[in-house]
């Protein structure tokens, strides 16, 4: 689950922007390569309850994703909060395919699956797209 929390209440979770700013960090040479750039626009007290390595995994992956499928532009990461869901967005403003891009999300659907989280796809006119994670809520 997706949420913010103080320093005292983090306990065993991942600090979603440190994840986030290793991820852009190993990726900026293919982003680069694609004339792009990517904003870690997540705040330093949005956390989440997944065990590192498959967020990172699915995270990359979605990101790289992302960078692959665009070129100049810019790919803003944030986190969000929609109708009670707390998501961490991947905003893209370049032009690409709806189609293809939800194609090529198949595959992450159900590794996000089995990790207990989902992935979205939202498109805005041909001015970009949003691929958002949305982990499972806390059934608490």
């Amino acid at each position: 689950m997706l949420s913010s929390k103080t320093p005292a209440a983090i306990n065993d979770s991942t600090s979603l922007y440190e994840m986030v700013k290793k991820i852009q960090l190993r990726l900026l040479p293919e982003a680069t390569g694609k004339k792009s750039f990517v904003i870690n626009d997540v705040s330093k007290s949005d956390f989440v309850d997944i065990e590192e390595k498959k967020l990172c995994l699915l995270f990359g992956n979605l990101l790289r994703n992302a960078i692959n499928r665009t070129s100049d532009c810019c790919i803003r990461i944030q986190t969000e909060t929609v109708n009670g869901e707390h998501r961490l967005c991947i905003r893209n403003n370049g032009n690409c395919s709806y189609s293809s891009y939800i194609n090529s999300l198949v595959p992450l659907t159900e590794t996000a699956r089995a990790a207990g989280a989902n992935i979205g796809l939202d498109a805005i006119d041909n001015r970009g797209i949003t691929v958002f994670f949305v982990a499972a809520a806390d059934p608490s």
